[in-house]
């Protein structure tokens, strides 16, 4: 008799466990497009174990491809430190963030083949300390590096031939032509910034972001996700659609230009809102 109520016991404790939880991950109502802070989603993107390769596409076109590669900095510890013990994986002291992404732009002539590849480092409160962006189309070079508390952003031009080097202010972001010089010649006209556009103050109070979760259709599965919405100036839309464990599975951006994971072959079809 009491082998039987144990059993009982054991397998109502169970299930009525399973029902709170499939109800906290899968519940209907608002509850499942629930605003989250964006700073929680952007922790989780940041810590993401893996990198995500994307393809770009505009207008359903295969233009490109992206590798996004997030980690955590560590703490250098000597060899004689307990933390120089630690399996394979695990993360020492935490310092911060960084960030790589590489795109490259597909083009039927070398003059329309591009590179973009930049670093990204952050500390622990996610505020950035350092970066280097390289714009490449051989045989010519861009690269910009920059580095917090010094107002000095440096800017090397490279045609394979000469090597142009010169530093400008933050401030002057907001002048392209005054900190480019003689090299926004050399730039393709559509990639030149407007006039106040590059300005950090400017740029920041334009944007709106909003993070919920929500839904992402992939293949024939709905598959429970964080989403990210930024518009900018109220006129343009991005939406980006992560994992539970922060890998980016999809991205919209204006005039039919997306993003999608390579490892998820069917999320090509259009994102569909979790209901109210």
């Amino acid at each position: 008799m009491f082998s039987r109520a144990a059993f009982v016991a054991i397998a109502l404790f169970w299930v009525t466990m399973n029902v709170l939880l499939w109800r906290e991950e899968f519940g209907s109502g608002r509850n499942g497009v629930a605003e989250v802070p964006v700073a929680t989603v952007i922790e989780r993107v940041l810590d993401a174990p893996d990198a995500s390769l994307l393809t770009l596409r505009q207008h359903g076109k295969i233009i490109g491809q992206v590798r996004w590669t997030p980690a955590i900095l560590e703490a250098a510890s000597s060899t004689n430190s307990p933390e120089s013990e630690l399996p394979e994986g695990m993360v020492r002291t935490p310092i911060g963030h960084k960030v790589d992404l590489d795109l490259n732009l597909f083009g039927e002539d070398p003059s329309s083949r591009w590179r973009l590849m930049s670093h990204l480092d952050l500390d622990t409160n996610q505020v950035w300390t350092s970066f280097q962006v390289r714009l490449l189309q051989r045989p010519n070079s861009w690269e910009i590096n920059g580095t917090a508390g010094s107002d000095a952003i440096q800017l090397i031009f490279d045609d394979g031939h000469s090597r142009n080097e010169q530093r400008f202010s933050i401030a002057d972001l907001s002048r392209p032509s005054l900190f480019l010089g003689p090299i926004a010649a050399l730039i393709p006209r559509t990639l030149l910034p407007t006039p106040g556009a590059l300005n950090p103050h400017q740029m920041a109070s334009g944007f709106r972001w909003t993070a919920r979760n929500d839904w992402l259709r992939i293949g024939s599965q709905r598959v429970r996700v964080y989403r990210i919405r930024a518009r900018w100036m109220d006129r343009m839309e991005m939406n980006a659609y992560f994992s539970r464990a922060g890998e980016i599975l999809r991205v919209t951006f204006p005039d039919g230009i997306t993003l999608s994971n390579e490892a998820l072959p069917g999320i090509g079809a259009e994102p569909r809102e979790a209901a109210r």
